[in-house]
């Protein structure tokens, strides 16, 4: 988002720590399609009550309610591929206030492929279960929900024919074995004849345990980690003003190992906050929020966050917004990909915080039916810690001082036609870059690796009515990325490629039925690995992977619900 990874954006579960932490590997992936209700994405910093993290953006996914839902949903999915996908969801109300739900996920993938032929797996094979609990009470003066969720992932890639260690020790193997649990709750204190005072607890806890063999070296994760929020909203005089005050606290112990690096710590973050907003629905809305955190190993750490939209009359509006991000990574999980390689892992110094200022405006407006929006973001760190890939057989982590940015600039346009169409289209372009260091230890300026400059997004949808029938196309055009240094070999471009996919969905009166394709042009990253034939060697490297591998995808699945 805003041309930084995943990792500089504050993913939330129903405004509870999401993934952050070692989760960060495989994001989105421990959230199942069909558990969601909906999905939030923020530009910016976002808010201060969910914490100061946030860099480039804040991403808050909510999750299917047991009060809300049908009493059965049942989803499957398969591919040519093998890949195969069953999500079963189950809702009950026990009374008009309380009520139960219970999400369950379990996916796979047990075929061979190796398209190249390199003699490698083009996709690991995998199996994943993914179980959540919910319980909700709600009344006219208090709400209250609480829960649990358990994950339990394998992958296994590599070499064809790889199984183990042990079994197949001549062969270059990856496997990742991943355990997670999570307890959360809600509680809430409503006032119905003052809809806009209230007062909520919320928090939660995790454990996670992952374990990687990464050719021959072992890669250890362990996370622990707590979390507690209070929030009191009320208004100043009257509901134009309005303000949320609160305390939380973040506690988390991570235990890394990769090889003969070790890096273990535990933080504990105590902090208050405080946001107000003035509202004049016909003019402007103003949010300033400021928090105030203490960190065990780094201080005291001050966040304010301005966030401005401006209505005008012709149906336009402008918004602007300034705020700092602070945020302590974990770099071996967040470049997980980057270790599949024989390159010596380096750390150059300890891990410290990286801190940015987030500045972005943008313009909306409506030309009848179309909607147009154009959108400038501009990230500057005051230091950052920096994934050095660009020395042969190394792979460096050390936190850079020097100038190191990210300018984000797009342009959409949106038009339902008749009902039934709707066209969009938009332009991105990023200019990402970051003070590193050469091989003489010199400080120089780059264009950061493996981020498209360019992007462009079409879309069409069509949908008979009653959405009897309804289909989509999406046409990606990928602009080239700058790849690191590949043996002794200067640093090249990757070409720039057409990404296309197409559903069309067929709805009866309890169930759904799909069919669709990803990647319809077939188009394929044909050598990903450089130097497969000698995986042990010292220039053997997996981590250079700027598209798609396998190639076209065609699946198909159902939809099928059981109504209240």
């Amino acid at each position: 988002l805003l041309g930084l990874g995943g990792a500089y954006v504050q993913t939330t579960l129903e405004n509870l720590p999401g993934i952050r932490g070692l989760a960060s590997s495989f994001g989105l992936n421990y959230i199942p399609g069909t558990w969601i209700q909906s999905i939030d994405v923020a530009k910016g910093t976002g808010g201060v009550p969910t914490g100061y993290e946030s860099m480039t953006g804040g991403i808050n996914v909510e999750l299917k309610k047991p009060d809300e839902s049908e009493p059965l949903f049942v989803n499957g999915y398969v591919n040519h591929w093998g890949r195969g996908e069953l999500n079963v969801q189950l809702a009950h109300k026990f009374s008009k206030k309380w009520s139960m739900g219970v999400l369950s996920h379990g996916s796979f993938l047990a075929s061979e492929i190796d398209r190249n032929p390199d003699g490698f797996r083009d996709l690991a094979r995998y199996d994943q279960i993914n179980v959540l609990n919910r319980w909700k009470y709600a009344s006219e003066r208090w709400m209250a929900q609480f829960g649990g969720r358990y994950l339990q992932e394998n992958r296994l890639g590599g070499q064809i024919g790889f199984k183990s260690e042990a079994l197949t020790p001549a062969l270059y193997g990856f496997t990742n074995q991943t355990k997670r649990g999570e307890g959360f709750f809600k509680l809430a204190r409503l006032f119905p004849a003052k809809p806009f005072q209230g007062f909520a607890l919320l928090g939660n806890a995790v454990w996670h345990d992952t374990r990687s063999l990464i050719g021959r070296r072992v890669y250890s994760g362990q996370q622990r980690s707590a979390y507690f929020n209070s929030i009191y909203q009320n208004i100043l005089g009257d509901t134009r003003h309005t303000y949320k005050i609160g305390a939380s606290i973040q506690l988390d112990e991570y235990a890394e190992s990769f090889g003969n690096l070790v890096l273990n710590r535990t933080e504990i973050v105590p902090g208050v906050y405080g946001e107000y907003t003035y509202t004049d629905p016909e003019n402007i809305t103003l949010v300033v929020g400021q928090r105030l955190d203490y960190h065990n190993l780094f201080g005291w750490q001050y966040t304010p966050r301005v966030h401005v939209k401006k209505h005008f009359k012709n149906h336009t509006d402008w918004r602007l917004h300034v705020g700092r991000g602070f945020r302590v990574g974990n770099p071996l999980a967040e470049n997980m990909g980057l270790l599949v390689s024989s390159r010596q892992v380096v750390l150059r110094n300890p891990i410290q915080p990286e801190i940015s200022w987030n500045m972005g405006t943008s313009l909306g407006r409506d030309f009848g039916k179309m909607t147009v929006m154009a959108d400038v973001y501009h990230t500057r760190f005051q230091q950052q810690q920096i994934v050095d890939a660009e020395h042969p057989g190394h792979l460096y982590l050390y936190m850079s001082n020097g100038p190191s940015y990210a300018t984000a600039a797009q342009i959409e346009a949106i038009l339902p036609y008749k009902e039934r169409w709707e066209f969009k289209a938009a332009y991105r372009f990023f200019d990402v870059k970051q003070t590193m260091q050469d091989r003489q230890g010199n400080e120089v300026f780059l264009e950061k690796m493996m981020v498209n400059k360019h992007r462009v997004l079409t879309n069409i949808a069509y949908a008979l009515p009653y959405n009897k029938w309804k289909a989509d196309l999406t046409i990606h055009w990928n602009g080239s990325m700058r790849l690191p240094m590949i043996g002794e070999a200067e640093a090249g471009r990757s070409p720039s490629f057409f990404n296309i996919n197409a559903q069309v969905t067929r709805t009866f009166r309890t169930w759904e039925w799909y069919l669709g394709g990803e990647n319809l042009t077939n188009f394929r990253q044909l050598n990903p690995i450089v130097q497969a034939r000698e995986p042990f060697g010292s220039q053997f490297d997996a981590g250079i992977v700027w598209g798609p591998i396998v190639g076209r995808t065609i699946y198909s699945g159902f939809r099928w619900k059981l109504g209240s």
